[in-house]
């Protein structure tokens, strides 16, 4: 008889990472194009580019901004509930309306679990499904 193990990372969340999956998928897209290129930032019409020309998905500046702005809620709760880090000095991302849009320290972090959460879902970054595919 197997033993049920209990949830890692994200998953502890429940049904909350789960109902977030879109907006994981595309934070997890936007930090692998940032570190195949070796930056933290790019602008807005360069990561819809760049989400287009690599997966195939087609997302606004302001539907990005908003799946962003979602992610931070769903991190500052893991953070803060399994992490044990004060929500005030946690800082994701940089979204700050005609600057590049950032991902920052605390984001990176988010953005290895993230990557973690979806590796044991059986998805690595290489095989991270298109929009039409998905």
């Amino acid at each position: 008889m197997a033993t049920e193990h209990p949830p890692e990372g994200l998953e502890q969340l429940g049904c909350l990472a789960n109902d977030l999956n879109k907006e994981l998928m595309t934070f997890a897209r936007l930090g692998h194009i940032l570190r195949r290129r070796g930056v933290n930032s790019l602008t807005q019409a360069e990561i819809e580019r760049a989400l287009w020309d690599d997966y195939r998905e087609q997302v606004s500046g302001k539907t990005l901004k908003e799946r962003l702005h979602h992610l931070a809620d769903l991190f500052g709760q893991y953070f803060t509930q399994y992490l044990d880090r004060v929500p005030s000095s946690l800082e994701f991302f940089e979204l700050v309306q005609g600057r590049p849009m950032e991902i920052l320290t605390d984001g990176w972090e988010a953005w290895e679990e993230t990557v973690r959460y979806f590796s044991r879902k059986g998805l690595s970054l290489k095989s991270f499904p298109d929009e039409q595919n998905s």
